[in-house]
């Protein structure tokens, strides 16, 4: 069985992603304010879905779940990224 990849697809990074730009220019202008405020919306915004998510009975959807968890891995780049730009001082 093989796979037939819709029109137009391609496996290449977009021109404006954060990776591509990563790549172009060695490292992004942020400075560790603009990260740390980042930071702090993410997790305002997770815990605000998981307080919601608590106050509903049963079990959280599907989707809820995948946002709690998107953001947890975007929190965590994050911290990573904070982290190297602060050790390579």
């Amino acid at each position: 069985m093989s796979f037939i990849w819709p029109a137009g697809f391609s496996l290449a990074r977009p021109a404006g992603s954060v990776t591509a730009r990563l790549s172009e220019y060695g490292r992004m202008n942020d400075t560790p304010a603009d990260l740390r405020s980042l930071l702090d919306r993410l997790k305002g915004a997770q815990h605000a879905l998981i307080d919601e998510a608590a106050r509903q009975p049963g079990l959280p959807s599907t989707a809820i779940i995948r946002r709690i968890a998107d953001l947890e891995n975007t929190i965590a780049a994050i911290l990573a990224l904070i982290e190297e730009r602060e050790g390579s001082r």
